[in-house]
């Protein structure tokens, strides 16, 4: 590349462990805590920390910016965290019963599974995220769209068998929150597939707190017997055993599924804030999560799924997440999940986007990636027409 070419990437560097003790990280917040979370994860590896996410770990440095970015080559069995397979195909799979609709069931069945032999054939996991903490949501630091353009066209000349893409990309569907990375930052040469619908909570306005549903979880919670308290290094195993409950024996095996380690890294670096619900000495809920500029969202929540529903225990961390949220003056990114229990507690819903940049990759791939934007853009419709 000639010297435009060196002048648009000159304050852009990316380390891999071989090179961890050459990076400068920036002198603020961001930087002290990537640094604090990624050194492991580049000296051990993913894997050791998250075992559904066998992939490569590199560090992007775009002047006091940093971004982790993972990369893969069609290994299989991965976390949709990392893999577009698992995300499209896989998840997919497991969702069709949520329809409750047996007809729209056996016409998507058979187009699941013939996307995913073309998606296979097209090498559609040969793939880099930017910005990816192996989380179910990633938040963004404040990016430009020159940013965007720069970074992505710096990684496409790294790697150039691999489709660039940007998971998490929503526009906050709140006023005077601004969006860190959304669909507007991006040109037209991405393609803007639809991930998921997510919800957005704005406890900062305390418009919640009007809600029936969320009085009628603030009136469990203070008739409760259980209380909110800070995670102690001996409480790890019993985090980890109600996340698992949660998220990966109720709903699917596709979620991040974190080892020990994992949690004994985010409670050494505070990479999460870490709570347990507690009452007469047995943990029975967890709630973890981070916050970065306007928003929070929470990674890492789990009960105990063989308690009565009775006892709230979902509303009652729900509701408690909400109230943290709220005096800290922040935004709640709930993620996607139980969508009619977030809303009718004021939530807001958003289409979220994976942005992915195919322009330097064969023909094949391209067509590849064309197919899924259609495919997924013409089942979404098909799915908002019937309100599903």
């Amino acid at each position: 590349m000639g010297s435009a070419g060196e002048t648009m990437f000159e304050d852009l560097e990316l380390y891999d462990p071989s090179s961890l003790a050459l990076i400068p990280w920036p002198l603020n917040a961001d930087g002290h805590y990537a640094q604090k979370v990624l050194t492991p994860l580049l000296l051990e590896g993913s894997q050791h920390f998250v075992q559904n996410a066998n992939t490569q770990l590199f560090v992007l440095l775009c002047g006091e910016i940093v971004l982790p970015v993972t990369v893969n080559r069609s290994e299989r069995g991965n976390s949709y965290v990392c893999s577009p397979f698992a995300h499209y195909v896989s998840y997919a799979k497991e969702e069709l019963y949520e329809l409750k609709n047996p007809v729209l069931e056996r016409v998507l069945a058979p187009v699941l599974e013939g996307l995913g032999a073309v998606l296979k054939a097209g090498q559609i996991d040969r793939v880099l995220h930017v910005g990816n903490w192996l989380l179910s949501t990633n938040l963004y630091p404040q990016l430009s769209r020159e940013h965007i353009e720069r970074i992505t066209r710096f990684l496409a000349q790294k790697f150039p068998d691999c489709a660039v893409v940007w998971r998490s990309v929503v526009e906050v569907p709140l006023e005077g929150i601004t969006s860190p990375v959304s669909p507007q930052h991006f040109s037209t040469d991405f393609k803007l597939i639809p991930s998921r619908s997510v919800l957005f909570l704005n406890a900062r306005a305390g418009t919640h707190g009007r809600k029936k549903d969320f009085k009628h979880d603030l009136k469990l919670l203070r008739s409760s017997a259980y209380q909110l308290r800070p995670a102690r290094a001996e409480d790890l195993g019993r985090i980890r055993d109600l996340y698992n409950l949660l998220y990966l024996d109720k709903y699917s095996r596709l979620n991040p599924q974190f080892t020990p380690a994992f949690f004994e890294l985010a409670f050494k670096t505070q990479m999460f804030e870490l709570f347990v619900l507690e009452q007469e000495g047995r943990v029975d809920g967890v709630l973890g999560f981070f916050s970065r500029g306007e928003l929070m969202t929470c990674p890492v929540l789990g009960y105990d799924t063989s308690l009565p529903v009775e006892a709230g225990l979902y509303r009652i961390l729900s509701a408690y997440l909400a109230l943290i949220a709220q005096k800290r003056d922040l935004v709640i990114h709930a993620s996607s999940g139980v969508a009619a229990f977030k809303r009718s507690r004021g939530a807001v819903p958003a289409l979220e986007v994976n942005a992915v940049f195919d322009a330097h990759l064969p023909l094949y791939r391209r067509v590849v990636w064309t197919l899924l934007e259609w495919t997924v853009k013409r089942a979404w419709r098909m799915l908002e027409q019937r309100g599903l």
